[in-house]
């Protein structure tokens, strides 16, 4: 368009408390648009590289900004909305990660901040990949999860800062401040190149918290399951337990075996079957990880 109404601009600067133009003073800049939600109501979020604005429309149509925070957003994927019933979200700054209740309380309070217990390994971080931290919350875990670089990343993520805002019964969520930020840090092996982190929803329609690479893999996170992307993988061992059948007086033979088995990788899985409650075993067998359809084994 060669011209733009001044109704279709967030911002028009003639009524005060309009969303406007940013201050000159210390170069802010945008840094991303992002959305906040309470019992309350929805909010907009403007970010910059100097604070965070909440934004609400009001009936004449005019945007109205909120509140401000003191602390700044480094971009759009580092911002974490915990949802309605928490009423609060989490996201980075050049100077550390925060909740909005508490930089709404105590501004740029870096004894407040939620990454006041980390505060080392934070200020280790590649500074200049900030641009590209991403972030997201894991509500079947209760994870709010931070992908970020480390020094020895060399130009790519490497680690996951991950705060748990549950308690320690896992059943309920914890009011996050400074004090009661339960971290865990995360380290990726050689050759992940992680990229992005999304909450989608699973086949079975839960949301999860699904992490992307740079290769094409993509995997989502839980507490149970501790695994990655990368070559060689981790050993694993599964063995059924001995049965006699009904039949303890009855000697038994192997039959035919179907195995379902998931193509890729670089690893090729081994079957072995014992009998007689460890006193006899059979042949190891080599599955083929190449084959569409299941193995028959006889």
């Amino acid at each position: 368009m060669t011209s733009w109404p001044l109704g279709n601009s967030i911002g028009t600067g003639e009524n005060v408390g309009d969303v406007g133009g940013l201050s000159s003073y210390g170069d802010e800049y945008i840094t991303g648009l992002a959305s906040y939600t309470d019992p309350s109501g929805d909010w907009m979020i403007i970010g910059t590289n100097r604070g965070v604005a909440s934004v609400t429309r009001l009936a004449d149509g005019r945007h109205w900004i909120d509140s401000t925070t003191d602390t700044g957003l480094v971009n759009s994927h580092a911002w974490v909305n915990l949802g309605k019933d928490a009423g609060d979200a989490v996201y980075m700054s050049e100077h550390g990660i925060h909740s909005l209740r508490q930089s709404r309380q105590f501004g740029a309070r870096e004894d407040q901040y939620l990454s006041w217990k980390i505060r080392d390994t934070f200020n280790g971080l590649d500074r200049s990949r900030f641009q590209y931290v991403s972030g997201g919350y894991d509500q079947q875990e209760g994870y709010v999860v931070f992908l970020v670089t480390s020094a020895m990343g060399v130009g790519s993520h490497d680690m996951l800062l991950c705060l748990d805002t549950r308690s320690s019964a896992n059943t309920e969520r914890i009011n996050l401040n400074a004090d009661t930020a339960k971290w865990h840090i995360w380290e990726m092996g050689s050759g992940f190149t992680a990229n992005l982190l999304r909450v989608i929803r699973d086949p079975e329609g839960k949301p999860r918290l699904y992490c992307g690479t740079t290769t094409g893999d993509v995997g989502h996170m839980t507490r149970t399951v501790y695994s990655d992307f990368a070559t060689g993988g981790y050993a694993c061992r599964f063995q059924t337990a001995h049965s006699s059948f009904g039949a303890p007086w009855l000697t038994k033979s192997a039959g035919d075996l179907t195995l379902d088995l998931q193509p890729g990788g670089d690893y090729q899985p081994q079957l072995t079957r014992i009998f007689d409650i460890g006193a006899r075993t059979g042949p190891t067998i080599l599955l083929d990880m190449s084959v569409d359809p299941p193995s028959l084994l006889g």
